[in-house]
């Protein structure tokens, strides 16, 4: 998540406008490449040099206003092209400006959401943010783990998984697919929650710092309208699959509750440490319910029904496959002390950057216990 509120605020003193969101990012331009930081702030995109100190030209300030639309490369999940009006600064040397980002869908979402809040504010009237597709690039897609037989990779909120062929989207008041629910012809449903993601201190003034908190939850909204049930399984569970070699700490809970109706198979999953600032987390709740049948009313296809919820939240894995940590800014957050005590110790594991301050700190300390030793 690249929505760090520090570093916003910190942009924001730069171009003297709220910031929603940044990414680094590689534009190209005419003959012009740049290697930098694209900025979303309310009526414009901004373009930082790497230093985030310094504009890569005078026309680093591009409003919404002269984007008449965007084209997402349907090669590649990496590339997408900006059409600029006639309205834009002369230092852009052509009408198409080419940026590669390594969290395409992220960057998109922030956009479209930013670039029709200015069309209304601007013009009093709604309209639908023009994103196409077509193939802008030649470049060779990065080949994809393969699914099981009988499966398919899915889609769903910038997370993918595997799901058996039967299962099939089911839709709702609003849209005919991607809901996140899906159904097979048995009547087993299975529903894919994706949580907001939250930096670690607005999860702990949630009180939601240990994933059996969220477990917690889920547990009573389940059994809420349940007159009878009871709890076969509700322990920690480890993830045993990383598909896309995604750097971030995995967290699991297993939930099994039976009632008279159905069976209820509820895996929550939370991604901890999500580059490139690895201060943040995103939970992910995977919710599959199997009805009985019978006189007996006995799930006789339990315990596949079961591997099948595992093998959900196994290959359960972002779309974004190569985001890597923002190191600078991550060493800047660690010297100015923005992490806790764990989160310290993940970075000095993983990413092998320890603050700055230390031997000073070491010193501090001793000498405020020699100070306590003279005066004994």
């Amino acid at each position: 998540m690249s929505s760090d509120q520090q570093m916003l605020a910190a942009i924001a003193m730069k171009t003297n406008q709220d910031m929603r969101y940044f990414e680094r990012i590689k534009a190209i331009c005419g003959t012009k490449s740049w290697t930098c930081y694209i900025c979303l702030g309310k009526h414009a995109v901004f373009f930082l040099q790497q230093d985030l100190t310094r504009r890569i030209h005078d026309g680093w300030q591009l409003f919404y206003a002269h984007i008449k639309g965007v084209v997402q490369d349907k090669t590649t999940r990496k590339w997408m092209r900006f059409e600029l009006n006639d309205n834009k600064d002369e230092n852009w040397e052509t009408e198409r400006l080419f940026v590669q980002s390594e969290n395409r869908a992220l960057l998109l979402q922030h956009l479209a959401v930013n670039w029709q809040t200015d069309y209304m504010w601007r013009l009093g009237r709604v309209s639908i943010f023009p994103l196409s597709t077509a193939e802008i690039t030649t470049e060779k897609v990065e080949p994809v783990v393969l699914p099981f037989i009988d499966h398919s990779w899915r889609e769903f909120n910038q997370y993918r998984f595997m799901l058996q062929y039967d299962f099939k989207d089911q839709p709702n008041a609003i849209q005919a697919d991607n809901t996140g629910e899906y159904v097979n012809p048995q009547g087993v449903s299975v529903v894919v929650q994706v949580h907001e993601a939250m930096t670690l201190d607005q999860l702990t003034l949630l009180r939601r710092d240990h994933i059996r908190w969220v477990a917690s939850e889920y547990r009573i909204q389940l059994v809420s309208e349940e007159k009878t049930f009871y709890i076969l399984r509700n322990q920690q569970r480890q993830k045993r699959m990383n598909l896309t070699g995604d750097m971030s700490s995995w967290h699991g809970w297993e939930i099994i509750i039976r009632t008279p109706k159905a069976a209820i198979i509820c895996l929550l999953s939370r991604r901890q440490y999500i580059p490139p600032v690895c201060n943040s987390a995103q939970d992910v709740g995977i919710i599959m319910r199997v009805p009985a049948g019978g006189e007996n009313k006995d799930v006789p296809n339990f315990k596949q029904m079961l591997l099948e919820a595992h093998l959900i939240s196994d290959s359960l894995c972002p779309e974004a496959t190569s985001m890597p940590p923002y190191r600078d800014v991550v060493q800047a957050k660690v010297d100015a002390l923005r992490y806790d005590e764990e989160s310290f110790a993940w970075i000095k594991s993983h990413l092998k950057l320890d603050t700055r301050w230390r031997k000073h700190a070491k010193a501090w300390v001793k000498a405020i216990l020699t100070i306590y030793v003279n005066d004994l």
